[in-house]
């Protein structure tokens, strides 16, 4: 009876730690488990872990560097907290997942290693979580340049309007890029043009969206660029061909390293199934 309990908050601990070790489904993961709890008590766990972090968040103290690098992930990343809050909340789920592993205890004394390591490894999880996010939102971004570029190039044969062009180009964009433009527009209509295109290259952090803003800069500015324009377009068509190439020749070499995975694990199990039976056999013989 002790087992079966101790087993039922220890299974809410593995659900919690199946988001942060597979971290590439890690949102479809998220919705998953949110979907299978009721709405009543996922409202109060999800109140009672915003209050915990709230007050945890007050205590934090981050250095500079860490706070900086952090507030420019979850601004890419799209999450509206505070750096501190961020690392709140980190460290609170990786307690809760931690604690509800705890009662693993009374099935075997040695499974307390279990709660010992989820801590860290949750916490690390969700701590790198808007890092990851703001990654591929950067990889996105930077896939759609080529064609962003190219609608520029166009859209600055006759007209020098950065506003109407970007507006333009929003309505049909990624939604990575997207989000991006809606801030710059915004940006662009309570200030000025170049503090605006600095704030986007900042946020998304991509040295190739830098040499964009740069030209659209010196467009807003009444610069002739079109031969820059010309020249950026054919140079991020060209990364984008070497970054194919490059995904594709790796492929390969993956699925090499899963097949030899997959037929070592067959190889084991023969071989265990061997080593069985010929204990079984000389059991018989001997005994």
């Amino acid at each position: 009876m002790n087992e079966a309990m101790a087993l039922i908050p220890a299974g809410v601990g593995v659900l919690l730690l199946i988001p942060g070790v597979f971290g590439g489904r890690a949102e479809e993961s998220r919705r998953a488990i949110r979907a299978a709890l009721s709405r009543p008590g996922r409202q109060v766990l999800e109140s009672a872990l915003g209050g915990v972090s709230a007050a945890l968040a007050k205590k934090i103290r981050l250095d500079e560097y860490a706070r900086e690098k952090t507030a420019s992930e979850l601004s890419a990343a799209g999450f509206a907290m505070t750096p501190e809050r961020y690392v709140a909340e980190a460290v609170t789920k990786a307690a809760l997942a931690s604690v509800c592993t705890l009662p693993l205890a009374f099935v075997s004394p040695s499974l307390l290693l279990l709660s010992a390591a989820v801590f860290p490894i949750f916490y690390l999880k969700e701590r790198g979580r808007a890092g990851k996010l703001s990654v591929a939102a950067r990889r996105e971004i930077e896939e759609e340049l080529p064609r962003f570029v190219d609608t520029l190039k166009r859209g600055f044969s006759h007209s020098h309007d950065v506003e109407a062009v970007l507006e333009e180009y929003r309505s049909v964009a990624g939604k990575a890029l997207a989000a991006e433009l809606a801030i710059t527009l915004a940006d662009l209509r309570s200030g000025r043009v170049e503090t605006a295109l600095s704030r986007l290259e900042i946020r998304v952090g991509s040295e190739r969206l830098g040499e964009v803003c740069r030209g659209l800069i010196s467009t807003a500015q009444g610069d002739d660029a079109s031969f820059y324009w010309e020249q950026l377009s054919g140079s991020l068509k060209e990364r984008s061909r070497q970054e194919r190439r490059a995904r594709a020749q790796v492929l390969p070499r993956k699925l090499n390293r899963l097949s030899m995975t997959v037929m070592f694990c067959f190889l084991l199990l023969y071989l265990v199934v061997i080593f069985y039976e010929t204990v079984q056999s000389l059991a018989v013989l001997f005994g």
